[in-house]
């Protein structure tokens, strides 16, 4: 009667631990669902299309990028769907379809 005992307190700790885990699970999933909507309404973003991100690698030069504005476009860019990354060494070369 002990051993069943010990095992009913075992299994009852097992299935406890594993609502909590999925409750806690869920609870995060929708926490950053929520934040994520948010971010995308912030910046203009229909929910679930994507954008495109354009900014020069020219750093420490005279018209480059501030550091803040590059961390808000990688933010930007985290809300896409599918990342489209592309290089463009010269644009003065690329043609545009």
């Amino acid at each position: 009667m002990a051993v069943s005992s010990a095992l009913a307190n075992i299994a009852l700790g097992l299935i406890t631990s594993v609502l909590g885990g999925a409750a806690v699970w869920l609870w995060q999933r929708l926490a950053v669902r929520r934040s994520r909507r948010a971010k995308e309404s912030f910046f203009g973003l229909a929910r679930g299309t994507g954008c495109l991100i354009i900014f020069n690698n020219a750093a420490g030069r005279r018209g480059a990028m501030h550091h803040n504005d590059v961390q808000a476009m990688i933010e930007v860019a985290t809300l896409g769907p599918r990342p489209d990354r592309r290089s463009v060494s010269n644009p003065a070369t690329t043609s545009r379809a």
